[in-house]
């Protein structure tokens, strides 16, 4: 065990060397202001109404780095967990990443990002990939999400190094599944905006699959910051058909600063489920910015039974983050699952 910790802290040791400023130099390699970071995580839980828990959950180190034009995005981390108080075996994950973007004309761009996980958790390797494209002209504009994420990958780690770069809905559980999603818009009007959604998800090491194709209306007045957009889909898999709704509205108070809430229905295979998901986002000045997601079921029949992929929102959950642009605070993300009764506080710092 001792070798192993040893290691560990070897790697964490590399990885700052790695991505020191005078070492970035020498190689023509520019370390992005704000970063490095140093981050940590903690949980907080009640098991069958115990004491209190608290475990440190991951710490480790991330960067972002500028290379002929595309910025790359190292990180590391361990989860410590001390042999004669948990049975757990020391954890560590690693991720490596890059963004890069072209403009074609005033009027056409490219944009991608993309991020590779390596986790390993004493019971063999885990590889995890998310990533997601962009592009866009003056009436058309196409997005494609994709990941795959093995069961039993912890997310926290992925989410601390990637940060802007993981996705993952709040109250939504993305492991043990692959997913490509693919958006396309046009703008029909100044006023009116259209897109096609078609997506395709897939249990790994399983039989179950799901796909979506949809259709999005956006509607936003001129001069008033108010956005109107209705969704209507439908997702199938196997034996399953669902039909999906969502009714959203959104508001931008100021270029920074605005608020969203969506109400999705979905219906099909004899159940009806409804819930609500919101966030809002405010700046604070040169400081920074605070920025919160919400969601919570508001309508169910029983408890759900049917394909996991087609499971809809069913316990509330909510994301509070706070990203500081001054001090060596970086940024600070407070997490709470009503179903696992786990909060969760997220520490990042500059150094």
């Amino acid at each position: 065990m001792k070798r192993r910790v040893m290691t560990i802290i070897a790697a964490l040791v590399a990885l700052v060397l790695a991505i020191a400023p005078h070492a970035a130099s020498a190689s023509r390699i520019t370390v992005i202001e704000g970063t490095p970071v140093f981050f940590g995580g903690l949980s907080f839980s009640r098991p069958d109404e115990q004491q209190m828990q608290v475990k440190l959950d991951w710490i480790g180190l991330a960067s972002d780095l500028e290379w002929k034009g595309a910025t790359f995005r190292l990180g590391g981390a361990v989860n410590p967990k001390v042999p004669r108080v948990a049975e757990e075996t020391m954890s560590c994950t690693f991720g490596l990443g890059a963004e890069t973007a072209r403009i074609f004309s005033i009027m056409a761009a490219v944009e991608g990002s993309a991020m590779a996980y390596l986790q390993s958790s004493g019971d063999g390797l885990r590889l995890a990939l998310t990533g997601r494209i962009t592009g866009a002209t003056a009436r058309i504009g196409v997005k494609a999400d994709f990941g795959v994420v093995p069961a039993g990958f912890d997310t926290c780690p992925a989410r601390l190094i990637g940060q802007d770069y993981w996705v993952e809905e709040t109250g939504r559980d993305v492991t043990g599944k692959g997913w490509v999603d693919l958006s396309a818009a046009l703008q029909s009007t100044r006023t009116r905006a259209d897109s096609v959604r078609l997506a395709y998800m897939r249990a790994l090491g399983g039989e179950d699959w799901r796909g979506d194709i949809g259709y999005n209306s956006k509607y936003s007045p001129e001069d008033t910051g108010v956005s109107i957009m209705l969704y209507s889909g439908l997702a199938f898999g196997g034996p399953s058909i669902m039909l999906n709704s969502k009714l959203t509205f959104r508001a931008d108070v100021t270029d920074s600063s605005g608020a969203e809430i969506g109400l999705v229905a979905q219906t099909g295979g004899g159940s009806e489920h409804a819930w609500i998901s919101g966030s809002g986002w405010l700046a604070l000045g040169d400081r920074g910015n605070l920025k919160a997601t919400v969601c919570a079921p508001i309508l169910g029949q029983g408890e759900y039974g049917g394909p996991e992929l087609f499971r809809p929102i069913d316990s509330s959950a909510l994301s509070l983050g706070f990203q500081f642009n001054q001090g060596f605070l970086s940024s600070l993300q407070a997490r709470y699952d009503l179903k696992t009764r786990v909060f969760g506080l997220e520490v990042a710092s500059r150094f």
